[in-house]
């Protein structure tokens, strides 16, 4: 199930009608961490899922 928070329309709550929500958020959280060579992931329990991502750090020009 952790895979599938990430895909593009997946919504945890999909038949409930009053949440505005188009799925797409974590989907484009995801490629914009993944473009910069970082991860992202999620800890589940059940009741409560914790988001979590890392980056590199940034290499600095010495002068």
């Amino acid at each position: 199930m952790k895979k599938k928070f990430f895909k593009r329309f997946y919504r945890l709550n999909q038949h409930e009608k009053k949440i505005n929500s188009t799925g797409l958020g974590l989907a484009i959280a995801k490629e914009i961490i993944s473009n910069h060579k970082g991860n992202i992931g999620v800890y589940s329990s059940k009741q409560e899922n914790t988001f979590w991502f890392t980056l590199p750090k940034r290499k600095t020009m010495s002068t």
